[in-house]
């Protein structure tokens, strides 16, 4: 008996059972997430030339510490995140920080990303570090809104 080769209506089927199955989960966009922030901070804080005297002796191995807060990093994510799943993909919506420590307010982190076959796309992303709180922004793509 002859094989018939598979139809381009069957190859396109098995493709979008592979995406639904591939489609990444909040727990995948927390790791995703809170690895780059993990980065992104030891770049920052981390560097010699910027950290103070005493917080290099305090902290021997910067990127260590930093590291180890891998896991609640990404609870912070978990929290501030939101998903919605179009089945073949996800999109991962974003707003992380802007609250106010003493003088200080912490830079706000905004984002759309993709979600789609295992990975992740950023698709928008904005680092607010010079605004005050409570100033107006601009709808982003999609009619983004924090969440």
């Amino acid at each position: 008996m002859r094989r018939l080769p598979p139809t381009p209506l069957a190859a396109a089927g098995v493709a979008l059972v592979v995406l639904v199955f591939s489609n990444p989960q909040m727990t995948d966009f927390q790791e995703f997430v809170a690895g780059r922030l993990v980065d992104e901070i030891a770049e920052e804080l981390c560097r010699e030339a910027d950290l103070p005297l005493m917080l290099r002796l305090a902290m021997p191995d910067c990127e260590r510490m930093v590291s180890e807060q891998r896991a609640a990093l990404a609870a912070v994510v978990r929290q501030h995140s939101r998903r919605i799943n179009l089945g073949l993909f996800s999109l991962y919506r974003s707003e992380i920080g802007g609250q106010r420590v003493l003088e200080w307010r912490v830079p706000r982190l905004r984002s759309l990303v993709l979600g789609v076959a295992g990975s992740f796309v950023p698709l928008w992303v904005d680092l607010d570090s010079g605004k005050e709180a409570g100033a107006t922004d601009d709808a982003g793509p999609l009619g983004w809104q924090p969440p």
